[in-house]
């Protein structure tokens, strides 16, 4: 019953194994731990804004890499042995839910926003 699971519950790995995550999951840094330039404690905004621009709109490699959630998010692999299924997609983000489901597959301007975030900075 879905009411009864935390967030915590629903982004967790399941114990079970995922063949696509046992290949591809090759971790790149977290995608949750973007430098966070910190002044009396507080993440200071711009920095963290310049950042998330650096990320998807420079280092972020579209057809290259997916986006996942879980485990306090990832960048992983598409290319490989084997090519993981969405590959062809114009970008992949894993549902956190099904990881079989690429909650991406129909963002088809992506490379105009990643554009938009490179200009941006």
């Amino acid at each position: 019953d879905m009411e009864h699971l935390s967030i915590a519950t629903i982004l967790t790995p399941s114990p079970r194994s995922f063949p696509l995550e046992q290949q591809h999951q090759q971790q790149q840094p977290s995608i949750g731990s973007i430098n966070k330039a910190e002044k009396g404690g507080e993440p200071v905004l711009g920095k963290l804004l310049l950042d998330f621009l650096q990320l998807f709109g420079q280092d972020f490699e579209l057809g290259k890499e997916g986006l996942s959630v879980r485990g306090g998010g990832y960048r992983f692999k598409l290319k490989g042995n084997p090519t993981h299924p969405q590959a062809s997609d114009p970008i992949v983000i894993e549902d956190p839910l099904d990881v079989m489901n690429n909650v991406g597959r129909s963002s088809y301007a992506i490379r105009d926003v990643q554009r938009c975030f490179t200009d941006a900075l």
